[in-house]
């Protein structure tokens, strides 16, 4: 794990780790790779108003060991708030229902994970911290709704005391022939009474930990930004229990300029969502053409590629989450990633991306 390789190229967005902080990776991040059984690479940071989080990620095929393609999406990772001494796992979790006293969500109330999506503004820092909502209690399950509890006898008698003078006064009403309109009074009156009742509505409190919105926020930007050029892993069968895994391609020398400055050349690392379609202009191998292109991302536009003359790299940038880059330098095996930016998706993406008319006028 080349660490100090890794640094050289933090400065490509602007930001970059201080002489302690690089000190406190160097030696931690050996230290949790021990302990994970795995390599442990520094993924990026998360700007925060009193802390920043460092996180630390262990990817698939990292420790050269080949992995089905469906595990390609399985990633470890850890957050720090010390500036890297010391690392908390980071894991995924639904939100914290605070009920009213006596109150419980019925079974069929869907525990929403995606609940994170709804936050907006920049990170505090603090792992412990909850972002609460108030929300109305949902309705009970009709067919699971709890049964009135039983009556004693006591109470039914008075019922029947209550209910028996009142058919006598009907009776009586009756044969002197009282008028019509003191019926039709008293008919109102049973209607006002038989009218339902408003529910008086319930709340609870929906609260997520800032932890958990990291976890989601990582997880979001693996998917759709966690990239490697082509060729740099390969379908095998070294692995007699998986006919075919996911290796590390060790006769990969990297991309080629022309390659490495077309954005299908560069796969999403994950398993595929859908047919992987043919790159034009490059003879389909069912060896290492097994991962989706970056190039068929939508919107349009959504990536872009730059050459560094001065590092001699190309540089890739993702505008939907703003802060991530990869790095190749053609014909080496140097290849990184990392992000460092707020934690929040670019959602003035549509404003930036050209338009079809200023597009042709390129053209």
């Amino acid at each position: 794990m080349d660490l100090q390789g890794s640094f050289e190229y933090l400065g490509l967005n602007g930001f970059l780790l201080s002489p302690a902080e690089q000190a406190a990776l160097s030696c931690s991040l050996l230290r949790l790779s021990q302990q994970a059984g795995a390599p442990v690479r520094f993924w990026g940071k998360v700007l925060g108003y009193k802390n920043d989080y460092m996180v630390a990620q262990a990817t698939p095929v990292a420790g050269h060991a080949p992995v089905a393609v469906d595990d390609l999406g399985l990633r470890q990772s850890w957050y720090s708030v010390d500036g890297g001494h010391s690392w908390t796992s980071l894991e995924i979790g639904g939100p914290i229902y605070k009920l009213p006293k006596g109150e419980s969500l019925p079974a069929s109330h869907e525990n929403r994970e995606n609940y994170c999506e709804q936050i907006r503004g920049r990170f505090w820092g603090l792992p412990d911290f909850e972002y609460k909502v108030k929300e109305e209690m949902p309705e009970p399950d009709p067919d699971v709704a709890p049964a009135p509890p039983p009556k004693e006898a006591a109470e039914e008698e008075e019922e029947k005391e209550e209910e028996e003078p009142a058919d006598e006064e009907e009776d009586k009403g009756e044969e002197e022939g009282e008028g019509g309109a003191e019926g039709a009074e008293g008919e109102g009156a049973e209607d006002e009474a038989a009218a339902p009742k408003k529910k008086k509505k319930r709340f609870m409190l929906v609260c997520t930990r800032e932890s958990t919105r990291l976890a989601h926020f990582v997880a979001q930007h693996d998917f759709h930004c966690q990239v490697v050029p082509h060729g740099q892993y390969m379908l095998t069968s070294q692995d007699p229990a998986r006919p075919l895994s996911v290796a590390v391609n060790q006769t990969w020398e990297g991309l080629q300029p022309t390659e490495a400055d077309d954005l299908a050349s560069y796969l999403h690392f994950r398993p595929p969502t859908g047919a992987v379609a043919k790159c034009p202009g490059r003879v389909f191998n069912s060896a290492l053409d097994f991962m989706e292109g970056i190039d068929t991302d939508i919107p349009s536009g959504v990536w872009s590629l730059q050459y560094d003359p001065g590092l001699g790299i190309v540089v890739g940038k993702n505008l939907l989450f703003q802060g991530s880059l990869f790095y190749h330098r053609p014909r080496t095996a140097v290849f990184g990633q990392y992000y460092f930016g707020s934690g929040q998706r670019n959602l003035d993406l549509c404003f930036m991306l050209p338009t079809e008319k200023a597009a042709a006028k390129k053209g």
